[in-house]
């Protein structure tokens, strides 16, 4: 019964988001047209990330900026429809196997898996704290001290 909520909630919240106006971004004069932004520490000398580059950080694959500063991520949790549709379109994965590969790379001792955050506020404040730290929020952010990087390749 949990489960038949849980599926009609977020078919109720899916359906929330076909296509309203706040789902497109403009953010220091760069559109994001795929629902989510990314954003790094406002001192990061880097302006631009590819859609590779980004997938690769996520799964702990690139750890170190081009700076050499190591690479610390952090997002929303993964059952919010942002980070649904980030892994499920742009990261050509689901949400189970996202899952399971982290936890295959924990018991492995394979890397570290992105922090997740309850919301947009805590993810900003994360990467507004951490040199090295990126963040995948839901629309712009309202902090001086993170900046938005623009995604190469995203849809």
């Amino acid at each position: 019964m949990a489960r038949l909520r849980r599926a009609v909630l977020a078919i109720l919240v899916a359906a929330a988001f076909v296509a309203p106006p706040g789902r497109v971004w403009a953010q220091a004069g760069k559109e994001k047209a795929s629902g989510f932004t990314v954003v790094i520490n406002a001192e990061n000398p880097a302006t631009e990330l590819s859609m590779q580059d980004l997938t690769r950080i996520y799964l702990g694959k690139k750890t170190l900026w081009d700076s050499g500063a190591r690479i610390q991520a952090g997002m929303l949790e993964t059952d919010t429809p942002v980070i649904r549709d980030f892994v499920e379109k742009d990261m050509q994965r689901t949400l189970d196997q996202y899952r399971a590969y982290w936890k295959q790379m924990l018991f492995s001792g394979g890397g570290t898996a992105p922090r997740t955050f309850r919301t947009t506020a805590q993810v900003v404040e994360f990467v507004s704290r951490e040199p090295g730290a990126i963040g995948i929020i839901l629309g712009p952010p309202t902090d001086e001290h993170v900046k938005v990087i623009e995604v190469r390749g995203a849809r």
